[in-house]
Parts: structure tokens; C-alpha cells; sequence
């Protein structure tokens, strides 16, 4: 099993602004849509909220939240959690393999921003898609530091997107 987090962000590490995304980058959606397809991923209440409460379809859905009626809690093909840590450390998790839910057994971290930062404990991986958007307004929300000494830039390459060379893939491994 691995943990990664993918996520877009712009120049100043915007993720969001008043629980949207603030661009709109097919190519980008494509990449994630490819990457967490048959995995599992992990978010947020207000991730969650801003999908309409729909789960993501081809992958396992777990939302993080500190209202979830109890741990493991399943509605709708969908399992809440109270924490992340929670989360990753049920069993059922531990042994997604052996359940054959999915080809590649890879947990996925697709926000919002406390997602994130918790993730940062748990991460193998981290794929950011940089977008050229500049965002303006209210309720902005941005992707943590990614601390160099936990983290490595492993590859810079506009390679997943050559539709659009405006966006780039950054990619950080851990080196702890």
C-alpha cells in the first residue's frame, strides 16, 4: 500500500477559493481522474461537499470528518472517518490487497488543505499539478510547505500534459 497526495496548485499555493477550485484545466482533471482511478482516496468534509456528496466513481471514497457517527461508518458506498490517522490505520486498509478491490492498491490524499497537512505525516508521494491561474478573493485556501528536508523534488515535467505545456508536474518523494 502507498499513500500519496495529488493536488493543483498556483503560483502562490492556492488550492482553492470558497470551496471551489478556481480554474478550469481538463488536461489536469484527466491526469487526476488517471492516476486515483481504481484506488482509494481520502478527503475532507468540505472536499467532499464541494463533489455535491457524490462519491468519486472507480475508486474507494473515504471522507474525513469530525461528525462521522463512528469510525469505519459506511452510507451509500461511501466511509467516513473522525480522523485521518483513523483512517489509515483501520485494518480494512491495511489490507486492501487481499480484498482485490483495486489493480493498484494506492491510497490517494485529494484534499482540502488539513487533509493535506496531515498527510505530510503519512505521504510516500506527492504529485502537484502547477497551474498558471492567478486567484483572487475570499476564503483562499493553500497547499502546505513541503518541508525540504522530509521531501525531495524528484521529477519536473510538463510530460502528463503536453495538450496544455502551461501546466508542469511536480513531484516530491520522501527521504526520510
Amino acid at each position: 500500500m502507498s499513500i500519496k497526495m495529488i493536488a493543483a496548485v498556483n503560483p502562490q499555493g492556492i488550492i482553492g477559493s470558497e470551496n471551489k477550485i478556481p480554474w478550469h484545466h481538463p488536461e489536469d482533471m484527466k491526469f487526476f481522474r488517471r492516476m486515483t482511478a481504481e484506488s482509494t482516496v481520502i478527503m475532507g468534509r468540505k472536499t467532499w461537499l464541494s463533489l455535491g456528496c457524490k462519491p468519486l466513481p472507480k475508486r474507494k471514497n473515504i471522507v474525513i470528518t469530525s461528525s462521522a457517527k463512528e469510525n469505519g461508518y459506511e452510507k451509500d458506498g461511501v466511509i467516513f472517518y473522525s480522523t485521518l490517522k483513523a483512517a489509515l490505520d483501520d485494518n480494512h486498509y491495511k489490507h486492501i490487497e487481499e480484498q482485490c478491490f483495486c489493480l493498484h492498491p494506492d491510497i490517494w490524499l485529494i484534499g482540502g488543505a488539513s487533509i493535506y497537512q496531515e498527510g505530510m505525516k503519512h505521504a510516500e508521494k506527492i504529485y502537484l499539478t502547477l497551474v498558471p491561474d492567478k486567484v483572487e478573493g475570499k476564503e483562499l485556501v493553500q497547499f502546505p510547505w513541503i518541508n525540504p528536508t522530509r521531501f525531495q523534488l524528484d521529477s519536473h515535467s510538463p510530460e502528463p500534459f503536453d495538450e496544455n505545456p502551461k501546466l508542469q508536474l511536480l513531484i516530491y518523494n520522501r527521504i526520510e
